[in-house]
């Protein structure tokens, strides 16, 4: 997945990272809340809901997040 933006997230609680943008799809991790995700773009599913696709901050982990499970600290979120 490209990465083609700049913003920082902050989980506000404690969320299942998933391996594609919908509720019902896998899980990669479960993340704290209260942990940095870094943005790398986001979509808007069939559902229409935003999910944004970055790594949790401090490793290597990248997946999906709900944009409703996330406050935004500071930058840009592109289309994927």
């Amino acid at each position: 997945m490209q990465n083609n933006s700049d913003i920082e997230f902050l989980l506000k609680g404690t969320y299942n990272l998933k391996v594609a943008p919908a509720q019902e799809c896998a899980n990669v991790t479960r993340v704290d809340q209260g942990k940095t995700f870094w943005a790398h773009c986001k979509v808007k599913n069939r559902y229409n809901k935003e999910w944004i696709f970055g790594r949790i901050g401090g490793t290597w982990t990248t997946g999906w997040m709900s944009r409703d499970n996330l406050l935004k600290v500071e930058g840009s979120a592109y289309f994927c």
